[in-house]
């Protein structure tokens, strides 16, 4: 039956299976996510020495990815460091299990500029519907949107509070 034309049956085909390493990083990512829109835990005492490194979560308006603040203590203040882009391996490696737990006071925020968009403005936006720090990627004017699959919007209001984030640690020698 050389040359003869067969029509397709539509066979099932069976759908490839996704390697257990790639399953690994996206649980890795989705624990790392659920972690971020967790509440604040209220912080432990810490001693606040000249140094000391604070990272206060923030989640991205428009893309809705993690990344954090970095505050330095100077022996009377917080000062902003950096910002920095939370990826799953930064996450495992200093914020997992971390109970390093400080608070730093709004009036000690700085302006900063969001690592994934690019938006900037006075410290973040605390959202009354998630809950969460919110970089300033959706705002006009004082008007807040936060990001997509949150939801919340409204007039922003600046009220004094104390924000809580993490002295990181790298925990790959614990």
């Amino acid at each position: 039956m050389a040359g003869e034309l067969v029509k397709w049956q539509g066979v099932n085909l069976a759908k490839p299976k996704a390697s257990t390493s790639l399953e690994r990083c996206r649980e890795a990512r989705a624990a790392a996510m659920a972690a971020l829109e967790r509440p604040p835990v209220p912080a432990l005492p810490v001693r606040l020495s000249p140094g000391l490194v604070v990272d206060l979560p923030r989640k991205c308006a428009l893309h809705g990815g993690p990344y954090a603040a970095r505050y330095v203590f100077d022996g009377r203040r917080f000062r902003l460091g950096s910002m920095i882009a939370v990826t799953e391996a930064l996450y495992l490696r200093q914020y997992a299990g971390n109970g390093c737990r400080v608070a730093v006071p709004s009036s000690d925020m700085g302006e900063e500029t969001c690592p994934l968009c690019g938006a900037s403005g006075l410290g973040a936006v605390l959202c009354h519907v998630c809950g969460l720090e919110v970089c300033y990627g959706r705002t006009a004017g004082r008007y807040f949107r936060c990001h997509p699959s949150c939801g919340g919007q409204g007039v922003m209001e600046p009220k004094a509070r104390n924000e809580h984030g993490v002295s990181p640690v790298d925990m790959r020698w614990r």
